[in-house]
């Protein structure tokens, strides 16, 4: 027989400690429906938390449907390579101070932007810095004299011809460093090695930090019309940017010398592949370059003597104007 238990009130058993309590029993022991709650939906399970086991989404993870209610914080998006690149220049050039050049151009292999950003903003500058100079040069190499005289002219060149300066000039610049790096890929390329174009670009391109911040202190400085102090910063500069190119050759013959040191003579390698270099560079400049700034400079001076002229005639028929009426 099975024994009879008897009929009555039993006390709920203590929940563990973390537990809710358990609802009230009916009359008749079974559990009742727990009433919905305001915040739940309708038709959805009340989730109590339980003590000593894990949420159902782990701390640190955000749920991937919390980025579409306001208020969450979005996840941060990674740096464009154009940025890194930009980024990179500041650094680069203090590890160039430091003595520090390998280290840069091996900092710089990792971004895959770094060389055609720094060939451009290097072109960019040359040209700016070099059609300004052109166009301030009869004020500066006078020592000032020629602004001071009552003549005043800032610039001898008229905007339209400095434009096609400055264009002619960015070209020739980012022509001559192209031709620098793949002539430094053929003297790499004597040898057997892995190394690619995209390498070679990225060591000449640390390479012209130096030589740009040197350009972008002669634009700002050809700009200012100080008698006498400006072509004094303007020679020193000159020197200075002579200092970093012979800087960037000793940096790309430091860097091309590590990817063959069996090599007994590299020396004369990169001796014959820079003088290839420096030549088709001065036939590139004497072609292009020269003749433009030449045409410029003779058309602005032609086009302000007609206007001179042209003036002297106005105020001549002006005068005879008023001498008739």
């Amino acid at each position: 027989m099975n024994p009879q238990f008897p009929q009555g009130n039993y006390q709920q058993p203590i929940p563990p400690a973390g537990y809710p309590p358990y609802p009230p029993q009916g009359v008749a022991g079974m559990p009742q429906p727990l009433p919905p709650s305001a915040s739940a939906p309708q038709g959805e399970m009340v989730r109590y938390p339980q003590a000593g086991y894990p949420s159902a989404t782990p701390a640190g993870v955000q749920s991937p449907y919390a980025a579409n209610f306001p208020g969450y914080p979005q996840p941060r998006k990674s740096s464009n390579d154009f940025v890194l690149a930009l980024k990179a220049i500041w650094p680069t050039f203090v590890g160039l101070h430091k003595s520090e050049g390998q280290v840069r151009v091996k900092a710089n292999f990792q971004l895959k932007h770094w060389w055609w950003v720094m060939m451009l903003l290097f072109s960019l500058l040359a040209g700016l810095s070099s059609s300004v100079l052109l166009a301030r040069s009869a004020d500066i190499f006078s020592f000032g004299l020629l602004g001071s005289s009552g003549y005043g002219t800032y610039s001898i060149l008229y905007f339209g011809y400095w434009l096609l300066c400055f264009v002619v000039f960015t070209l020739v610049a980012f022509a001559v460093v192209i031709l620098r790096a793949a002539l430094a890929f053929a003297a790499a390329r004597n040898k057997p090695t892995a190394i690619s174009f995209t390498q070679v670009a990225s060591i000449v391109a640390t390479g012209l930090v130096m030589p740009s911040f040197a350009l972008a202190l002669m634009f700002l400085i050809s700009l200012l019309p100080i008698p006498v102090l400006t072509f004094v910063l303007i020679a020193v500069l000159q020197v200075l940017l002579s200092a970093s190119f012979l800087i960037m050759e000793l940096l790309i013959f430091g860097s091309l010398k590590e990817l063959y040191p069996q090599d007994k003579s590299p020396e004369m390698r990169h001796a014959v592949f820079f003088t290839i270099w420096a030549l088709c560079a001065s036939l590139v400049i004497g072609m292009l370059a020269a003749p433009t700034g030449t045409y410029a400079v003779k058309e602005s001076a032609k086009a302000a003597v007609e206007d001179s002229i042209q003036n002297q005639v106005d105020d001549l028929q002006e005068l005879k104007r008023l001498f008739d009426n």
